[in-house]
């Protein structure tokens, strides 16, 4: 199952999807036995590739937002697909805004 998260390419369709999933123990109590939930307000995912959908590379501001989605009753996921893009190497990271505000 977790082969699938992280960044995927689609060579036929020529997009990439972001994937990145969190457990959470109040589904599925044998997800982990400690910590809790991360309290994300919104994820983007920002890189060199921004230009390409209309944005500015690495600028969190314009970064397209993950959507959040339960996953399997085990989790969250959280993910986005970009609309085709030219071959090329791109870089990417995740930008967090936590429900208190704080950013990383």
């Amino acid at each position: 199952m977790y082969e699938t998260f992280g960044a995927a390419v689609d060579h036929t369709a020529k997009t990439v999807t972001f994937q990145l999933f969190f457990p959470d123990n109040t589904l599925d109590p044998n997800q982990y036995g400690r910590g809790g939930l991360p309290h994300i307000a919104e994820l983007r995912v920002v890189g060199d590739f921004q230009s390409q959908l209309g944005g500015a590379n690495w600028d969190p501001a314009t970064a397209p937002v993950m959507q959040k989605r339960q996953y399997q009753k085990i989790g969250w996921l959280y993910s986005f697909t970009t609309r085709p893009l030219p071959e090329n190497f791109y870089q990417y990271k995740y930008y967090v805004t936590f429900e208190n505000g704080t950013t990383r």
